[in-house]
């Protein structure tokens, strides 16, 4: 087992001779250990053809081997199923040492084992129960033009700063007047998360005007005072949503450009088809607490 670990010597063009890092098995013994990604070594006769390696009488299967290599995400050549086959071998000498040391029945092991039985079986479950349900081509196009229908001819590019209160409202643009940076402003004071960005809005296009649920999730008062601002302009009345007052800034203006059906109804169908898994692990989680007895 020591030549195993062994550095070999590898030789350049011109004969000079330098030692072989080891560093890139030592990244796949690690991720061996902190992933498991090599899969499970099981003692007990195999069959020889399925065996790669014995090791203390344990033997390590192909197929063992074949998920290394496949879960690697790396091209299946000989020199990587060597390195793949030295992984699983040390990931189970460390195992058998670990065995002797008797870690296997420590509180950390134990439930670390009971957690991955637990999202092993939760996983098994939500495949069986919760499947969505499967979404069709015409359904894919009524999205299409259901998105497209809720478009204007303009998009706009804004930012905002979002304060609580009056007195607040009145000082962001106080300072603004003084010539204090929007973004930098935004940055300070805003309570939205997009303070994170200096305020800014994605991209947003609505039918004008704006009206009550058609406003690609702005508020209504917003969406309507971006609908009325110039590129550089800052609406001087802060927009009243609730309890708290936008102060907004339109960056940007133009005119909407509405991609192809083809080019987006794979992206649509993947949203829906995780719209419908949604849904249905929704109601599978339901109806298993109908039907059981919950409490504090």
């Amino acid at each position: 087992m020591k030549k195993f670990l062994t550095v070999k010597a590898a030789k350049h063009s011109d004969g000079t001779a330098t030692r072989r890092s080891r560093s890139g098995l030592a990244c796949i013994i690690a991720a061996v250990l902190t992933h498991g990604a090599f899969g499970q070594t099981a003692p007990g006769p195999m069959p020889a053809d399925s065996v790669v390696a014995r090791v203390n009488g344990v033997a390590i299967g192909q197929g063992a081997l074949d998920r290394a290599v496949r879960e690697s995400g790396q091209a299946d050549t000989p020199a990587l199923r060597a390195t793949m086959r030295q992984g699983l071998i040390a990931r189970e000498l460390i195992r058998q040492a670990a065995e002797h040391d008797g870690l296997a029945s420590t509180p950390a092991v134990q439930e670390l084992v009971e957690r991955t039985r637990v999202d092993a079986e939760n996983r098994l479950y939500i495949e069986r129960h919760a499947q969505g349900a499967k979404v069709g081509d015409a359904q894919v196009r009524a999205r299409y033009d259901a998105i497209v229908s809720s478009l204007g001819k303009q998009e706009y590019k804004a930012r905002v700063i979002t304060v609580r209160g009056d007195a607040a409202a009145q000082d962001v643009l106080a300072r603004l007047r003084s010539g204090q940076r929007f973004e930098t402003l935004a940055t300070q004071l805003s309570i939205a998360p997009s303070r994170s960005s200096g305020g800014e809005l994605p991209w947003v296009s609505f039918a004008e005007p704006p009206v009550e649920g058609h406003t690609q999730g702005l508020p209504l008062p917003l969406a309507r005072a971006i609908s009325t601002l110039s590129p550089g302009e800052t609406q001087q009345t802060p927009v009243v949503v609730g309890d708290q007052r936008v102060i907004v800034r339109l960056d940007e203006r133009r005119a909407t450009a509405i991609p192809g059906y083809d080019a987006v109804k794979d992206q649509i169908r993947r949203q829906m088809e995780n719209e419908a898994r949604d849904d249905a692990f929704s109601r599978m989680v339901g109806a298993l607490a109908d039907k059981a007895t919950l409490s504090q």
